[in-house]
């Protein structure tokens, strides 16, 4: 094992103290490989020599770029050190994890500015997250202890050749740039086919429903949209109501309904002698069941449901503005416990019209379902 392809990567360094340390620590531990992305201070300056002591040569030899990215070319496996865990779909170990390490590779360390550390789109480019144990009431470290440590714990395991790694011949690991490289090519294809664009239907952009190419967005003019499928009627309740909503915010917790008062509900509405047609949802958000079918697929059965129901039970959202541009006679279930952040205007006011009431309380489907029907 070498010490020459091990690299160490500050992110905008803000202190000229701190490089300089950290520099005279990769040297403590006869490490050569500094790189410093967007630097806030001119570098190389007299601060950074005179706290680098011996280190001048670690100066000499290091790189700098303006962003990461390019830093990362010659990487072949990054590890992104953080004093807090990140919510995010990537690796977390610990320092007892680095003895698993291929450090026959290159291998980078990367450490974010002095004061907010590094974000989630620069912990992106990692393969895992690495966290020194430390005071969890007193996390942060300064940026030159944190990296000498990990220089310390490194050095150890090179000089002891204790790296669990067990290199396969069968097995060509890809590289950082290689695997870069791959995401840039998905992320460039999935954009030219609209993968990042929201859907439409939870945007309000009807424009698979409407008579017009150009929708209005605004709130108060759901009335005014041209639907090209019209309410014709029919003998069953159709119900599309949130059983789980991916966000947390109390804005769309208020549209979910518990899943008891739902069965009740149900049982009511069949012990009165109504059929129900239960509607799927589409997406990462859940009513009692989901599918998995494409969005034309479905934009075409639900404005079948939609068009030849009785009336529709439904969470409050996009499903219900549907069903008001076609005219369909829909109970709005929400329980707005506060005021949701874009809507000044009083929501049950909103929902009081001629083709649709507002409801907080699923047990009171089968009363208002035939109050709006003979009104």
């Amino acid at each position: 094992m070498s010490f020459s392809n091990i690299y160490f990567i500050l992110h905008k360094p803000q202190l000229s103290e701190n490089i300089g340390a950290c520099a005279r620590a990769l040297k403590n531990f006869n490490f050569k490989n500094l790189i410093l992305i967007n630097s806030k201070v001119s570098y190389p300056n007299d601060k950074i020599l005179a706290t680098s002591v011996g280190a001048k040569d670690v100066i000499k030899k290091s790189k700098t770029f303006e962003k990461l990215e390019p830093a990362l070319k010659k990487i072949d496996y990054l590890i992104a050190t953080t004093s807090r865990f990140r919510n995010k779909n990537i690796k977390h170990i610990n320092i007892k994890d680095l003895s698993k390490i291929d450090f026959n590779k290159n291998i980078g360390f990367l450490f974010g500015s002095e004061a907010s550390g590094l974000s989630n789109e620069e912990i992106s480019y990692a393969n895992c997250v690495l966290q020194i144990p430390t005071n969890p009431k007193f996390k942060s470290l300064n940026l030159s202890h944190s990296l000498i440590i990990i220089c310390q714990l490194v050095a150890s395991i090179l000089r002891s050749k204790t790296s669990k790694y067990s290199k396969s011949n069968k097995i060509k690991i890809a590289s950082k740039a290689d695997i870069q490289a791959m995401v840039n090519f998905c992320v460039n294809h999935l954009d030219k086919l609209n993968f990042f664009k929201p859907n439409d239907l939870i945007t309000h952009e009807f424009k698979t429903f409407t008579q017009t190419d150009d929708p209005p967005l605004g709130q108060h003019q759901h009335d005014y949209w041209p639907a090209k499928e019209i309410h014709q009627g029919g003998d069953y309740i159709a119900i599309w109501l949130y059983t789980h909503h991916k966000s947390k915010s109390r804005h769309h917790q208020d549209k979910v309904a518990d899943l008891t008062s739902l069965e009740i509900m149900i049982r009511s509405l069949k012990a009165n002698g109504h059929k129900i047609v239960i509607v799927p949802s589409l997406g990462p958000n859940k009513t009692i069941y989901n599918i998995e079918y494409n969005f034309d697929q479905y934009g075409y059965m639900l404005t079948s449901v939609l068009k030849n129901c009785k009336f529709l039970i439904c969470s409050e959202g996009g499903i219900a503005h549907l069903a008001r541009m076609m005219r369909v006679p829909t109970l709005v279930y929400f329980n707005q416990t506060m005021p949701w952040k874009g809507h000044s205007f009083d929501l049950k006011e909103f929902w009081t019209t001629e083709h649709s009431r507002p409801m907080d309380v699923l047990t009171m489907a089968n009363k208002l379902g035939t109050q709006l029907l003979h009104v």
